[in-house]
């Protein structure tokens, strides 16, 4: 297996371009900018432009290259600007490998970076169904435990090569970064733990408000409770301690929900 890349920003606060370069097809090398990126004025980013020709920037150091699956690499965050008078960019991620160059895939959806000058946010997903296979053989697990070589680039479709463009882009804060961990709709605080301090906030909630609503009605009722516990195995949690008084009333608040009364029963059978 291959060296695991590494989960990490370059935001070219050190000197140089981080191992970032291009060039190819006629396209200028990236150079780096002291300022001016998303943070202003001495905030340094990297500049890739180029006149009727490809636009794209690689790197190919062991921080992007290596397994990704090993690190558990799941998306690719940056900040991008289009210089106005530039064209309007359509960004795409191009990952090679296993092996050689001569094995390609492209984010499936490109971002559009506008020509208005100002800095956006981008997200680009590293799952399976996020990225195309544009060149050569192998599997997406193959690609994922052996990428030689980490691409940004113009392309408007996915492709194995780019298209001539004329334009300035701005690049800072490219970060590889890990998948986001799968979420419960039990876990009311947000801390990817379901725990009895999520059953406290259902109880709190409970009747009042939708802070402990686990199934999406809008409610924090006996049914959301339901929820929490089929989901509080989820997370480093251990055993659930002993429900305050408040989570007790709840949860008799609960059981006398579900327990039809000898009225309704009498009006039921009456009606029959």
């Amino acid at each position: 297996m291959s060296t695991a890349a590494t989960l990490h920003v370059d935001d070219f606060t050190a000197a140089g371009t981080s191992s970032w370069t291009g060039g190819a097809f006629g396209g200028g090398l990236p150079t780096r900018q002291s300022s001016g990126g998303p943070g202003g004025a001495g905030d340094a980013y990297l500049q890739v432009a180029t006149t009727v020709n490809h636009l794209a920037t690689y790197n190919s150091s062991s921080a992007w290259t290596g397994s990704f699956a090993a690190v558990d690499a799941g998306v690719v965050r940056l900040d991008m600007r289009n210089a106005p008078g530039s064209d309007p960019l359509q960004m795409r991620l191009v990952l090679f490998g296993p092996g050689s160059t001569n094995v390609r895939w492209n984010s499936t959806a490109a971002h559009t970076v506008p020509a208005d000058g100002d800095w956006h946010n981008y997200e680009f997903s590293l799952a399976e169904e996020s990225l195309t296979r544009v060149a050569g053989v192998g599997t997406y697990a193959d690609l994922m435990n052996g990428v030689v070589r980490f691409m940004l680039r113009h392309n408007p479709t996915p492709s194995a090569t780019g298209v001539n463009v004329t334009a300035t882009l701005g690049l800072d804060n490219i970060e590889l970064a890990a998948a986001a961990p799968p979420t419960s709709p039990a876990d009311f605080n947000g801390d990817l733990t379901v725990d009895d301090v999520d059953l406290g906030i259902w109880a709190a909630a409970y009747g009042l408000t939708d802070a402990g609503d686990a199934n999406g009605d809008g409610a924090s009722a006996g049914a959301d409770f339901l929820v929490w516990q089929q989901q509080r195995v989820f997370g480093a949690i251990g055993a659930v301690p002993e429900p305050q008084s408040l989570v007790l009333a709840a949860l008799a608040a609960t059981a006398l929900a579900f327990v039809p009364s000898r009225t309704a029963t009498r009006s039921v059978t009456a009606a029959a």
